[in-house]
């Protein structure tokens, strides 16, 4: 999709969905009130992704909200969200002697967790989700981001690549038959 047709349709979306799923006109901009039908949609979404995810073998983890800079720097070459990302500078009246960063997103976390726990082929396939707030300004994409957002990705390593292709196949049925089961349009990589 080309950035003038994204911005079109997430305007249309955003117009779509502000009043029934989404509050927009809370004080701090980017940031949004979940209505409770709102609530109810989201919730039945993401139980329905933890299903998913739980019953093709991923198991939770929970990762720390704020990050120190070399995460941010490791994940530019991923996706670079230093531009959105929201810096936290002081804790009470104390400035911090390194400035931390809300998370924008957990790749780079899992990433660096995950070297430290797989030693060799035999600590896989590791297959593993988490759930949590995001928290990064993109002013195109107005539910799933903006100040505040949350987000559930799960992430596999597998010993062969094999392995790996056979587990995104079962994937992408997976996801598809979810985004039927919600009337979502499905869209592969």
């Amino acid at each position: 999709m080309e950035d003038e047709e994204k911005n079109d349709y997430f305007k249309k979306f955003k117009n779509d969905v502000q009043g029934v799923l989404i509050d927009v006109n809370y004080d701090v901009p980017g940031a949004y009130v979940w209505l409770p039908y709102g609530l109810k949609v989201r919730n039945s979404i993401f139980s329905a992704m933890e299903n998913m995810a739980t019953k093709n073998g991923y198991t939770f983890y929970e990762f720390p909200v704020l990050l120190k800079k070399e995460f941010l720097e490791s994940q530019k070459k991923m996706m670079d969200f230093e531009n959105g990302v929201i810096y936290v500078t002081r804790f009470g009246k104390k400035e911090l002697a390194q400035p931390l960063y809300l998370r924008p997103d957990s790749i780079a976390q899992v990433l660096a967790m995950a070297r430290t726990w797989v030693k060799s082929n035999g600590h896989l396939p590791l297959k593993l989700s988490t759930e949590g707030g995001i928290y990064r300004v993109q002013q195109w994409y107005p539910i799933l981001s903006g100040l505040g957002g949350i987000m559930l990705d799960s992430y596999a390593f597998f010993a062969t690549e094999k392995e790996a292709k056979a587990e995104i196949e079962k994937i992408e049925g997976t996801l598809r038959a979810l985004a039927e089961k919600f009337s979502l349009h499905f869209q592969n990589r």
